[in-house]
């Protein structure tokens, strides 16, 4: 399943699918949180088509990607807060943790990742916070065009993070990916706990 997701006065859900596989896609909401689950697995016997779900909304919070396939943005998204989720750290094995991550108009007052799986995050745009939490895994942020004033990190990832900050960039380096900073803002303090390095470029 592939999300994409806009932003606009009217909140919208629409589901592309092949006809004889729409009654297994699941759109239900549950405590203010849209679900979306696409039993379509077997794919063996017949053509497949990835499922398309378009969401707008004036405002979203929070996105998990849980799917294994990508969530895109359409149009700019100026949402104040906006969390990006890849991870399965408090209930183990319940959801996918490799769904990818890509948004280049993004426009916001703060970003927070969330991951600890094998994502792949490609941000593009600007934002004033941008805090980047990789708790495991083989999680890749790849924001070398996503300006952020100030960035806070947490890296215990086995890939890189790629960023930009423009006023600040803090944090701890404690697995063997690096954080390359395409730009030295004024204020640096990253400790570097095992062999991840801070590279300015």
């Amino acid at each position: 399943m592939k999300l994409y997701i806009s932003q606009g006065p009217v909140q919208r859900v629409v589901v592309e699918a092949p006809e004889n596989l729409m009654n297994e896609v699941k759109v239900r909401v549950e405590d203010s949180i849209l679900k979306l689950k696409d039993n379509n697995s077997c794919n063996l016997l017949r053509e497949f088509e990835t499922t398309k779900v378009y969401v707008t909304s004036p405002d979203i919070d929070i996105i998990r990607n849980s799917s294994g396939s990508t969530v895109e943005d359409i149009g700019t998204i100026r949402f104040e807060r906006l969390e990006l989720v890849s991870e399965d750290r408090l209930v183990e094995d319940e959801f996918h943790i490799d769904g990818d991550f890509d948004l280049d108009e993004l426009d916001t007052g703060g970003i927070i990742i969330n991951a600890n799986g094998v994502s792949t995050y490609r941000l593009k745009g600007k934002t004033r916070g941008f805090q980047i939490g990789l708790f495991d895994g083989d999680v890749r942020v790849e924001a070398a065009e996503l300006e952020a004033k100030s960035i806070n990190i947490f890296h215990r990832s086995t890939n890189k993070i790629i960023c930009f900050p423009t006023d600040s960039i803090r944090g701890v380096i404690i697995s063997i990916g690096d954080v390359i900073s395409k730009n030295r803002p004024p204020f640096v303090d990253v400790e570097e706990q095992f062999r991840g390095k801070l590279i300015f470029e």
